[in-house]
């Protein structure tokens, strides 16, 4: 009889080892699916965001060039192209693009995008206060991507085709001076509610379109 109870309280032990193993397996699996899910989205909107520039100052570009000929048309006069106005209307038209991803909604995990100064321990601590405020804020001294501010991230370099003008095109990449031992950033914060994770990322500055 002692034997049997013995077997009993063993089998029992086991199962519930068995149990909890099981709980453990099913629960870090969950998070590294919800973890690829995140740097997916982050790899996503980084893409998304730098193709929206590219295409904004593109068309700006491209705007600029048409009306410019089209003066040329009507004055009988060779077309000037003004390389500053153009970066500059590229500038703007690129940001005005990139504003529009701050519409992106998501329930779970829910998204930030900004821009502004930062380090490695200013983003260390952003990680720390999203996970303590459970949302995706940004970093110190930092803006919304539409914030007007976001248009000096964007760094636009022509590509000036003198003999065929409707074939100039703009190259974007998407930062800032450093200042103050901060890198001049756009970044992403990310809060997931359940597995909890808190995420950031960045574009690097060698990322072009």
């Amino acid at each position: 009889m002692n034997g049997f109870v013995s077997f009993v309280l063993v089998f029992v032990g086991f199962a519930i080892v068995l149990l909890i193993l099981s709980v453990n397996i099913s629960t870090n699996y969950s998070m590294q699916i919800e973890i690829k899910k995140v740097h997916s989205l982050e790899l996503d909107i980084k893409n998304t965001l730098l193709d929206l520039a590219s295409n904004g100052a593109n068309k700006a570009v491209r705007n600029y060039v048409n009306e410019k000929l089209a003066e040329s048309a009507i004055t009988g006069k060779p077309p000037k192209f003004d390389t500053n106005e153009m970066k500059d209307k590229a500038k703007i038209a690129a940001h005005e693009e990139m504003a529009k991803a701050s519409g992106l909604v998501h329930t779970n995990p829910k998204v930030n995008i900004w821009c502004g100064f930062a380090n490695e321990r200013d983003l260390q601590d952003l990680r720390d206060t999203v996970l303590e405020n459970k949302r995706p804020l940004l970093c110190n001294d930092c803006f919304e991507i539409s914030d007007e501010a976001c248009k000096e991230f964007v760094h636009v370099e022509l590509k000036m085709n003198y003999e065929k003008p409707l074939d100039s095109n703009a190259e974007i990449s998407l930062w800032s001076e450093a200042q103050a031992g901060r890198n001049g950033i756009i970044g992403i914060s990310i809060y997931s509610e359940k597995p909890e994770i808190a995420d950031f990322s960045y574009i690097p500055i060698n990322e072009v379109r």
